[in-house]
């Protein structure tokens, strides 16, 4: 339960900083030096958001950027979309929903 971390609006960088590159965003560093560091450090580690955040291409973007550093490969990293939804309590709540069907295995 306390090694798994859930992203309800799914951004990994700060949205309000709109570089894209995860190694100018101190608190992804650790992800960017040691591509393993989600996998040794959580059991779950999940991210969500509506299809119609308007937001979405920043989550996009965190997406592409982990994969490419290889966070996808790890069996516990979870990425989800709720289609038809915004930034609004309907996906969060479905965002949670997700998540604790799997933190409660």
């Amino acid at each position: 339960l306390f090694g798994s971390l859930g992203l309800f609006s799914g951004f990994m960088r700060t949205w309000m900083n709109p570089e894209p590159d995860f190694a100018k965003h101190a608190h992804l560093v650790p992800i960017v030096e040691n591509p393993g560091y989600i996998a040794e450090n959580y059991d779950i580690f999940f991210r969500s958001i509506g299809s119609h955040d308007g937001l979405k291409a920043v989550y996009d973007g965190d997406t592409a950027q982990a994969e490419a550093l290889g966070c996808g490969k790890f069996e516990g990293y979870h990425t989800r979309i709720y289609e038809g939804l915004t930034h609004d309590w309907g996906a969060f709540r479905r965002g949670f929903r997700d998540f604790a069907q799997l933190i409660f295995k």
